[in-house]
């Protein structure tokens, strides 16, 4: 059996390995938000591979591909650069999500409030919403320098790429992948920006109400 037939048999159902938090998806508290990343670093090379192959686009020669990535020096220089290249699109999501909500508070003096938790009670509501301008202001900050600081570490790493590879074609296969990977992340960014607005409309109803 040929390298491209092994990839192509290997299971598809085993999920990509992710660090464990209480909560996985609460980006307003999570101390450190690379817990949120799935870790490439964990696949078997054979999983690795199968998972880059089929984020190939059908301009990419697979063998020429599978070749590069049967040499271990080469499919290690491509693991860390999926690790980079993750942390940078994460960074990049947060940073948007801190942004949306910083330009919601200046535009619509959304922010953050509250109610008695038995108003909340009577009403089927959440007693809070939002954050404070300042937790924002620190968030939006904080994602920034990451953005700058992950950019300069895929910046230096592309200096090291081997002679013998395309990055451009490398970098397009790994960000169609991470791009699938992080597809539910995304959805529940959305969610949350849905559920500002919304939670800020009936605070807002209540208390004229009331």
């Amino acid at each position: 059996m040929d390298s491209s037939e092994h990839f192509q048999n290997l299971s598809t159902s085993q999920e990509l390995p992710k660090k464990k938090i209480t909560n996985p998806l609460d980006m307003a508290t999570s101390s450190d938000p690379t817990l949120l990343l799935p870790d490439y670093s964990k696949l078997s090379d054979s999983k690795f591979i199968q998972m880059l192959l089929i984020s190939m686009s059908n301009t990419i020669n697979q063998d020429a591909i599978i070749e590069l990535l049967n040499q271990k020096e080469i499919l290690l220089f491509i693991r860390e650069h999926t690790q980079l290249l993750n942390k940078f699109n994460y960074s990049e999501l947060q940073h948007e999500q801190w942004s949306y909500y910083y330009n919601l508070g200046i535009t619509e003096g959304i922010w953050n409030g509250r109610v008695s938790k038995k108003l909340a009670e009577a009403n089927s509501m959440c007693y809070t919403y939002g954050r404070s301008k300042n937790l924002i202001k620190q968030r939006l900050e904080k994602y920034r320098v990451q953005c700058d600081k992950n950019q300069e570490a895929i910046n230096e790493h592309i200096k090291q790429t081997p002679a013998i590879i395309d990055i451009q074609n490398i970098t397009t296969m790994i960000n169609n992948l991470i791009n699938k990977d992080q597809y539910e992340l995304r959805l529940e960014l959305d969610r949350r920006k849905t559920m500002l607005r919304l939670d800020a409309e009936e605070h807002k109803i209540v208390e004229e109400f009331y």
